[in-house]
């Protein structure tokens, strides 16, 4: 996994002002549009780079098992959604009988 940029630092009232001021102060002025875009975009980057640094770019390890997620936690959860998940479904369903007996009083 490549490092990425933390854009989500922008969030932060002190670094997006920073951020905000420093791409200001670089940015140029060109004739061309296309000079100005390449140019300032390059501005851009390396701020970005600069102030809102990089992640790690590392992934967790594969094998590694989250800690609270486990057999034991699984089976408790597993039999308690299933009652909840059947109720869903069967809620479902008498809406939509509701709705096609209205739709059938509305028909004739």
């Amino acid at each position: 996994m490549d490092p990425k940029i933390k854009w989500w630092k922008l969030k932060e009232e002190e670094l997006r002002v920073l951020f905000k001021k420093r791409v200001l102060e670089a940015i140029r002025l060109h004739e061309d549009v296309q000079e100005w875009w390449t140019e300032n975009s390059k501005v851009i980057l390396r701020i970005r780079e600069e102030v809102l640094e990089k992640s790690s770019g590392r992934r967790p390890p594969n094998d590694k098992e989250s800690w609270w997620w486990n057999n034991e936690v699984q089976g408790r959860v597993k039999p308690r959604n299933k009652p909840r998940r059947s109720q869903i479904y069967q809620d479902r369903s008498r809406v939509k009988k509701i709705i096609n007996k209205e739709r059938k009083k509305q028909e004739n």
